[in-house]
């Protein structure tokens, strides 16, 4: 019983730590803030932004998510779904939604998680 309060707790704690590390991706991404979204990017990445996909380090990154937000206004970017964190590699993935004017697209981010730091090993916007 105390095992699975400590399992339980210990779940809640993480998915709590994820959800706050997460905020910088969630505001750049509300702001179209390519800058700060390339800061979280990994040394290197996987990036698919439509039909492009390519590994990228951070000024790749940042040149790419600037070309798909230059034309785009009104941005509004939630989380719909998590996983857990994987064990075996410290890795956590997020599915969201961003309106962008009158588009949708659907975005998956790959969380890799490396001494408390969190950044992005992989990240797709693509239209649904």
């Amino acid at each position: 019983m105390r095992t699975a309060l400590l399992i339980g707790l210990l779940s809640s704690l993480s998915w709590t730590a994820m959800s706050q590390d997460s905020q910088p991706f969630l505001k750049a991404m509300n702001e179209g803030n390519s800058t700060a979204l390339s800061m979280l990017v990994d040394q290197q990445a996987d990036f698919q932004i439509g039909e492009n996909r390519q590994k990228v380090n951070r000024n790749q990154a940042e040149k790419m998510l600037e070309t798909f937000f230059a034309p785009k206004s009104e941005l509004r970017f939630l989380f719909r779904h998590q996983s857990n964190t994987n064990e075996n590699n410290g890795t956590r993935y997020k599915i969201g939604m961003l309106n962008a004017d009158n588009e949708r697209y659907r975005v998956f981010v790959l969380f890799k998680m490396d001494s408390g730091d969190m950044s992005i090993a992989e990240l797709a916007i693509e239209s649904p």
